[in-house]
């Protein structure tokens, strides 16, 4: 099989790699790609990671998309088997129409399922589903040496919960066992305006066990007195019926990356938060519609502009979530940098992947324009995360220093000696993987 050069990027596009990809038909061709690979290998999804964890250190890059059939569906058991290529917007739009969906699903369909696992993706049901890697039955996975195992709660249990939430540094996902439920296209969507930052910790804490779904968006570009205020989201099933509408996505012209600065966001923060104030409190929409808002847009990563853009998620556990999170925006207000997204939502108990995010407590995720400097307040940031016994998002990470990595996330040295049995010789390697210096 033959490879092209290509420059990858990760989503928020301030990190770019240059390597051979190959992109292969059949999961028959993964095999011959790994034995006679002289350097080492990544695979690579949708590519809706937002910084360095799908990009290869210099390797080759196997791109999965075509890797994309369903194998077989239990209609009793409702477990779905496919190849690792497959898209959650495929599964959605191949089952939900039938009444049948994920338990749970990031705020983007653009996601492979292998992906999906890799960085053991949440979404606003959290508190109640957990993450997607506890609704994986089993999945079968390419070793360094060409092997291809399955792995389940019960048959290669710790290579199993070193691929949850493993960054694909394990193997590559050939073939995995989905558990979906029974899904009413509609919800019943509420807006709730709340008026500052701790009554919105407050409201989140009060909907956390009754709401199925819960998210806020946060206004942190307005005036110190306004900083902090926001939306509050929560949704329940619906048993309105709805026809469901293709999930299409617009092309985003270039040129509107030169309408996104402070000025227009903060327009944008005031008209967009006195809107909910006459639209309906509660209203009834497709379950597409709100879990991925921002796919309406296949490219809004594009807004901007060519330099890109940082994200900085992190996740505070309970017992210090006002302190930290309070201290993360304020030190956020008195910066420079402006956060043009602000979301803020809670998460329940951990998943079992040894270096999968979610941890209970709240998750504040902010989108800053790539300017001079952000990185001194990302660090900062993290610093923050630290002192608080947080951690931050890999999947979203661009900029997280090794040193700190280490203090986050506590089980990297079991996660370590599993990667060095199975892949004593390093053959999976990314960009992350060694800035955080996750293989020692």
């Amino acid at each position: 099989m033959k490879s092209c050069m290509k420059i990858q990027a990760g989503w928020g596009r301030v990190i770019t790699a240059k390597a051979p990809m190959m992109r292969p038909e059949f999961i028959a061709d993964l095999q011959p790609i790994v034995q006679y690979a002289k350097q080492s290998i990544l695979a690579y999804g949708c590519g809706r990671s937002y910084g360095d964890v799908a990009l290869t250190a210099g390797g080759t890059s196997v791109l999965t998309t075509r890797l994309n059939r369903f194998i077989s569906f239990d209609t009793n058991t409702l477990e779905l088997v496919c190849e690792a290529g497959v898209t959650l917007r495929d599964i959605q739009t191949t089952f939900l129409p039938r009444k049948i969906g994920l338990i749970t699903s990031p705020g983007t369909a653009w996601v492979t399922v292998g992906g999906a696992i890799a960085n053991d993706v949440h979404g606003k049901n959290h508190e109640s589903k957990g993450s997607f890697g506890q609704h994986v039955v089993w999945f079968e996975l390419l070793l360094a040496s060409g092997k291809i195992i399955r792995c389940s709660r019960t048959e290669n249990q710790s290579v199993f919960f070193a691929t949850i939430g493993g960054l694909g540094l394990t193997g590559i996902i050939t073939i995995a066992c989905l558990q979906l439920q029974k899904q009413t296209i509609a919800v019943l969507t509420h807006h709730e305006m709340i008026p500052d930052l701790t009554t919105m910790l407050l409201r989140l804490q009060a909907v956390r066990e009754t709401s199925t779904y819960s998210a806020a968006w946060l206004d942190m570009i307005s005036s110190a007195k306004k900083s902090g205020r926001g939306i509050l989201s929560t949704a329940e099933p619906d048993s309105v019926v709805l026809e469901l509408q293709p999930l299409r996505s617009r092309q985003l012209p270039n040129f509107y990356s030169h309408f996104l600065n402070n000025v227009s966001m903060r327009c944008f923060n005031h008209l967009y938060y006195h809107h909910a104030a006459h639209r309906k409190k509660s209203f009834t929409q497709s379950l597409p519609e709100f879990l991925y808002p921002l796919d309406a847009l296949e490219n809004w990563n594009h807004l901007y502009g060519k330099k890109g853009f940082y994200q900085f998620q992190c996740v505070i556990p309970d017992n210090a979530a006002n302190a930290g999170i309070t201290e993360i925006v304020n030190v956020v207000r008195a910066s420079s940098h402006l956060p043009y997204l602000a979301v803020l939502k809670t998460l329940g108990d951990e998943s079992g992947g040894l270096l999968s995010f979610p941890i209970r407590g709240f998750t504040l995720a902010l989108d800053f324009p790539n300017q001079k400097n952000i990185l001194s307040l990302l660090n900062q940031l993290e610093t923050i995360t630290v002192a608080h016994q947080g951690r931050t998002y890999l999947a979203k990470d661009a900029s997280l220093s090794a040193d700190n990595f280490a203090l986050m996330y506590p089980k990297l040295k079991e996660f370590r000696e599993i990667l060095n049995k199975i892949d004593p010789e390093h053959r999976w390697e990314s960009l992350l993987s060694k800035r955080l210096q996750i293989r020692n």
